[in-house]
């Protein structure tokens, strides 16, 4: 692979990236994932839970913006791609971990469970996609173009 193929896909995956982190904001804004807790959960929950969502939705949108910086300007980002592997590797192995814990372990209040369908695989799938960021920078630093 030649710098030039290297870059030209890194870009394309990072304009695919900041549009999934867009995406992921509006989901998380929208309150689509809480809809029906207020008649569940006590009314501290609910609240916590609204505010945990929207600043969950603001850091979405935050990493939307770095990513749409660095594919931007890659040139002038390359350090910046090489130091976010390091929260990659960390946020993808926290994944991992949540993804094999049984979520009793994790937050142990009955009340405050809530079973996404197929969760684990997609969080699993969020972490793969994390390694394979880090394995291709990785990569492109052997091969001298970062």
């Amino acid at each position: 692979m030649t710098s030039k193929q290297y870059f030209f896909y890194l870009r394309w995956a990072l304009r695919a990236a900041t549009v999934f982190m867009v995406g992921e904001a509006l989901y998380h804004a929208s309150g689509v994932r809480t809809a029906g807790v207020e008649t569940i959960w006590p009314q501290s929950a609910v609240s916590f839970t609204h505010l945990f969502v929207m600043l969950w939705a603001s850091i979405s949108l935050l990493v939307a913006a770095v990513l749409f910086y660095l594919q931007k300007y890659l040139e002038q980002a390359k350090p910046l791609l090489v130091i976010l592997t390091v929260p990659c590797v960390i946020h993808a192995l926290l994944l991992l971990w949540l993804s094999l814990t049984p979520y009793t372990q994790i937050l142990p209040l009955a009340n405050l469970y809530a079973w996404v369908p197929f969760y684990e695989v997609w969080i699993r799938g969020e972490a793969a996609v994390l390694l394979i960021y880090v394995a291709y920078i990785v990569y492109g630093r052997w091969k001298k173009y970062v």
